[in-house]
């Protein structure tokens, strides 16, 4: 069951996608550095399947990664802890799936499931 889903064109070659995902602690970091509100973005650890990144906001734990290359499809799914504060905890599962399109690239963000934790 998804508890949302969204698609868009990215303007991002697959190929370009594809080596930029060889390091996907840089990449995430990146990736946030580009959201609202978000800044002083750092990777904190990095394994094959965990991701720790630490903003101005809080800190965000990525588990559980696992990372599908296709000649056509990249998918990338994970667990996410965010800790926000002392006092929010949001916990949720992630699914980003890019797929080639003609010349464009298109990114599916699946948000699996979400429980917020408020102390």
């Amino acid at each position: 069951m998804k508890w949302y889903e969204k698609s868009q064109l990215i303007d991002c070659s697959f190929d370009k996608l594809k080596k930029e995902l060889e390091d996907l602690g840089l990449f995430f970091v990146e990736v946030n550095k580009g959201m609202p509100g978000l800044f002083n973005v750092e990777l904190v650890e990095e394994d094959n399947d965990y991701i720790e990144i630490k903003t101005n906001e809080g800190t965000m734990r990525r588990t559980n990664i696992v990372k599908d290359f296709q000649d056509d499809k990249i998918e990338i799914q994970f667990d996410e802890e965010y800790i926000a504060g002392k006092n929010i905890t949001i916990l949720s599962s992630y699914k980003h799936v890019f797929s080639k399109k003609d010349t464009s690239l298109i990114m599916e963000l699946q948000l699996k499931k979400l429980n917020l934790k408020v102390y």
